[in-house]
């Protein structure tokens, strides 16, 4: 089979009997490629919520289903809701 030229997602696989390896595995249909972490910063990558490509850094891979920048829901601190009531 010839291989297919694709940026990867990456979904975050605990190996091993323990479960203490940690690899990043693309989650694509027809590929099979997986990294160690370490090797994988400065990388380009595939969104899976957006489908854009971006650059994977350290507080990135730190995420099952590292994602770009764009794609964070960042939670609300309930601050805004006090602010507009008074």
């Amino acid at each position: 089979m010839a291989k297919v030229k694709h940026l990867h997602i990456y979904k975050k696989k605990h190996l091993g009997r323990k479960g203490d390896y940690v690899v990043y595995a693309c989650i694509k249909s027809d590929c099979s490629h997986y990294i160690q972490p370490d090797l994988l910063e400065g990388k380009r990558a595939e969104c899976p919520r957006c489908g854009e490509p971006y650059t994977l850094t350290k507080s990135i891979l730190g995420l099952a289903f590292p994602h770009c920048d764009n794609c964070v829901i960042k939670k609300s601190t309930g601050l805004e809701e006090v602010t507009s009531a008074h």
